[in-house]
């Protein structure tokens, strides 16, 4: 089995970026005093979107790169900007009993996009194995 090299070369700097954040969010915040809306309105939320795009990236690292390029090109180029507006449109506080957080929005619209991705892939790969045969 071949292994995408061009996200051998995309995942080490996304470890890096939610190492990044994780170690910010334990020690930069715990010790240091960030207030509450950075920690619930954007270190959360960007911890559950790191690790569910390092996920994604595992899960896309044992298909070829035209697949990787053609779900970067029709399903990320529209879904990211659809996923920050959502997130952004989303309250850091409200005091309605059946809010949604920032991070559950996201962990769902990561779940949903994984969903997308692997039906995506799936679908792309079954039609390039036929076409060879």
């Amino acid at each position: 089995m071949k292994i995408n090299k061009l996200l051998l070369k995309i995942i080490p700097g996304t470890i890096i970026f939610v190492g990044f954040v994780y170690s910010y969010w334990k020690f930069g915040c715990y010790e240091n005093g960030c207030d509450v809306v950075t920690i619930v309105g954007i270190l959360d939320p960007v911890l559950v979107f790191g690790i569910g795009l390092l996920i994604i990236q595992l899960y896309l690292l044992f298909f070829s790169t035209e697949i990787l390029v053609k779900w970067l090109k029709y399903i990320v180029s529209w879904y990211i900007p659809v996923l920050l507006l959502i997130v952004s449109s989303v309250p850091v506080f409200s005091g309605n009993i059946l809010h949604i957080s920032r991070t559950k929005t996201v962990f769902g619209a990561m779940v949903l996009l994984f969903l997308i991705t692997v039906i995506y892939t799936l679908v792309l790969w079954r039609k390039g194995k036929k076409s060879v045969k």
